[in-house]
């Protein structure tokens, strides 16, 4: 060992130094006890090390834990928006009767949203049906209720005088009306909506039947209303206001079931929308010329046996 004073080799254990005399004793147990007291501070460094590599891996853990949590209650939360959405969906597809009076009244003012917030009921067969015959009724109401005021006032050929004469209501076959007019309500209707369809089907779009006869039948509340309720009241006042709200009734109706066909049926390309439409508009025009012949004019003479033998 070296003496720490003059820096002498010593022989190991030795008390003293053999060159200065300095107590190497006491010297040694100074160094054991620094040398304890070292070992001592690095123990507790290494504790703490350890501690704090501890702690550190805990909050790496808690850390990578928290985006778990989270995507958890996110992907909960996104089960539980799925599942009302799918319920709502299930709800709506249940919903199959249609108030068709509020529908009815609505369509009048704002016919594009009133039908696109009932559309899906609207495709559905019963409802489109019974929505087609309502429609057809009230056609046929309305067209009997204008023949009954056309009858009771009547104005002259030469002086355009008006008179009442209730007594020409005795003269009408209200039956023969009735029935008439309602299957020929019925037939149009069917007819307009089955040619679109087939020249849907012609144009490689698919598309829904009785969607296409609600839209058909939806189009004509404005004719009921303006051309043939409206017209026939204003005519009893002045004629050519009479004339005027069937012209408006007949362009309004017109307008709305375009646009809801153009929904309904919709091309990229726009020149081949205006050929579809001018394909179905012509076989409609030349149907409904067709139609007005057979019913209108020859059944005069024949009333419903006329109807009957339509196609004979």
């Amino acid at each position: 060992m070296n003496c720490p004073n003059c820096g002498a080799i010593n022989i190991e254990g030795s008390s003293f130094c053999v060159k200065c005399g300095t107590n190497l004793k006491n010297m040694q147990q100074y160094n054991t006890t620094q040398i304890q007291s070292m070992e001592q501070l690095l123990q507790s460094q290494n504790q703490q090390s350890v501690n704090v590599n501890s702690n550190f891996n805990n909050i790496n853990n808690q850390t990578n834990e928290t985006p778990l949590n989270i995507n958890n209650s996110i992907d909960s939360k996104n089960y539980n928006i799925n599942s009302n959405s799918t319920m709502t969906k299930m709800t709506n597809k249940e919903i199959v009767n249609l108030n068709y009076v509020s529908y009815l009244i609505s369509l009048f003012i704002k016919p594009f949203s009133n039908f696109k917030n009932n559309e899906e009921n609207l495709g559905i067969l019963k409802n489109s049906v019974i929505f087609s015959l309502i429609i057809s009724i009230l056609m046929m109401l309305a067209t009997l209720f204008k023949t009954m005021v056309s009858s009771i006032f009547v104005r002259g050929y030469f002086n355009n005088k008006l008179k009442i004469e209730f007594s020409n209501l005795g003269d009408l076959n209200y039956l023969d009306l009735i029935l008439k007019n309602l299957i020929i309500y019925i037939i149009i209707i069917g007819v307009i909506a089955l040619i679109y369809y087939i020249v849907a089907l012609i144009f490689k779009k698919s598309t829904n039947y009785f969607k296409l006869l609600s839209i058909t039948s939806s189009s004509f509340v404005p004719y009921i209303i303006l051309s043939l309720v409206v017209s026939s009241i204003l005519n009893i006042i002045w004629n050519p206001l009479g004339i005027i709200s069937m012209i408006i009734g007949i362009i309004y109706s017109l307008l709305i079931f375009i646009k809801l066909i153009l929904e309904e049926i919709s091309f990229d390309n726009h020149d081949i929308s205006i050929y579809f439409n001018l394909i179905c508009l012509s076989v409609i025009g030349i149907a409904g010329y067709f139609l007005y012949n057979r019913l209108f004019v020859a059944s005069v003479s024949g009333g419903l046996d006329q109807i009957f033998n339509l196609f004979s």
